[in-house]
């Protein structure tokens, strides 16, 4: 690509691509068939956050249709079909046909191929990819466990993205009943949140005054990335991966405030340095708490502890926030506060793969009610 081109989002090229070519070939050649079509799910172009680097895999003329679950064993096979022999090989100058996953799953675009097409118009069913994604299928009902068993980075693949149309009716449904934590569950992770930041808000002075400056900036760093989670807990936002973390922080309402403490806090050269710019991203934190309304209002200033240390005690605004925790399958977990599947493990390989995450979902056993 040019450096002078403009880049062409994926989440565009995918809604033309189903406008101008998926949506007139599924009319001529499967009329009255119901369906769903959307780009949602894995993938920088979801979030709006590709670039030209995005293209090398999995980016390209892409998109889900959705088709009734009983229907699906039936219909996908035609589908598909339809798609492999009357796409193009190409639209707007990019590849149509990829070759098969790699030993990473990641599959390439590849030029200048002819029928059948091996496309990227995934064909499936609302129920099938919930599974995929999350090991169970929502519109059966969440529980508690289940909400906490999800990390927020799916949450936010499903309900991301661009829905085409929808006549049946199911994945629109999927969206809203996913669209963000009820409210005791939200309550509880943002608790949690604030005694993660609690066990560590002194540390990075504690390992300063040791003399430990790579220490401090360790801690610091992982500070400062669980500070930026608890914005978008603040902000009813479920937070991306890490790698769109940043960007994505700065597309908040009021938290988006946040950046420059925390960059100049990143950058300063010693941990009073580091300390001080903490203080004036608690504040913002703790600005954001009180105008929720959910606990009384708390001090939003950082003080000296009894090691000399600024602190925002943020263990203050956990508290207050689990004592508002009536849910009986929630009170369980009180007072540990160990928080959901993505505050309890960090490990990737994990979080990504529904199976490995149901074995850990003894930690929650006992939380099984209903949360509409």
């Amino acid at each position: 690509m040019d450096a002078s081109e403009e880049f062409l989002p994926g989440l565009t090229l995918a809604r033309d691509f189903f406008s101008e070519i998926v949506r007139p070939l599924l009319a001529e050649k499967t009329p009255g068939v119901p369906y769903a079509a959307a780009l949602i799910g894995a993938g920088s172009d979801v979030l709006g956050f590709d670039t030209p680097v995005s293209r090398d895999h999995d980016w390209g003329p892409r998109l889900q249709i959705f088709l009734p679950e009983r229907e699906l064993p039936e219909r996908a096979s035609l589908l598909d079909r339809v798609l492999a022999s009357e796409l193009p090989s190409e639209f707007r100058g990019f590849p149509t046909c990829f070759a098969p996953a790699d030993a990473g799953g990641r599959r390439h675009p590849r030029a200048n191929t002819r029928p059948p097409i091996d496309h990227l118009v995934e064909i499936t069913s609302v129920g099938h990819y919930s599974r995929k994604l999350l090991g169970f299928d929502p519109l059966d009902g969440i529980s508690t466990r289940q909400w906490l068993l999800v990390p927020q980075e799916r949450l936010l693949e499903l309900t991301a993205g661009e829905v085409f149309v929808d006549s049946v009716g199911e994945l629109t449904s999927l969206r809203e009943r996913l669209s963000y934590y009820p409210k005791q569950v939200w309550v509880y992770l943002m608790a949690a949140q604030w005694q993660r930041i609690a066990r560590r808000e002194e540390l990075v002075a504690r390992a300063g005054v040791g003399g430990d400056d790579l220490g401090s900036r360790l801690v610091l760093a992982t500070l400062v990335r669980e500070i930026v989670r608890l914005a978008f807990l603040l902000e009813r936002q479920y937070a991306p991966w890490d790698q769109w973390l940043a960007r994505a922080l700065t597309h908040l309402r009021g938290a988006s405030r946040l950046a420059p403490p925390l960059s100049r806090a990143l950058s300063a050269y010693d941990w009073m340095q580091r300390e001080q710019r903490l203080t004036d991203a608690y504040a913002i934190l703790a600005a954001l708490h009180n105008n929720l309304g959910l606990t009384a209002p708390l001090e939003t200033a950082s003080e000296r502890g009894a090691r000399g240390f600024l602190t925002i005690h943020a263990d203050r605004f956990a508290a207050s926030l689990a004592e508002k925790i009536v849910d009986e399958e929630l009170k369980p977990l009180l007072p540990a506060l160990a928080g959901g599947i993505d505050q309890l493990v960090s490990s990737d390989e994990v979080l990504l793969d529904p199976h490995l995450i149901d074995r850990l979902s003894g930690f929650f056993v006992g939380n099984v009610g209903r949360l509409a």
